[in-house]
């Protein structure tokens, strides 16, 4: 959010929220999802499901969520 007020020392302002990590992309139920998903089959598999059900997503960003839980 932008800030037009000329007596106010910030220009942008940034809500934040506890279901997202701070600069993240996705929001932390939906890593848990695609972690989830992407448990019990390959990452090539897993990015094909995903991406024609719940999100846009590649093989590589799943390996690094899987490499982080």
């Amino acid at each position: 959010m932008f800030c037009d007020n000329e007596d106010c020392e910030k220009e942008t302002f940034a809500e934040t929220f506890d279901f997202i990590d701070s600069r993240a992309r996705m929001t932390k139920r939906l890593k848990e999802e695609i972690v989830r998903i992407s448990m019990n089959m390959s990452s090539v598999q897993a990015a094909k499901l995903i991406r024609e059900n719940i999100a846009d997503i590649g093989k590589s960003s799943i390996c690094n969520l899987l490499k982080k839980s």
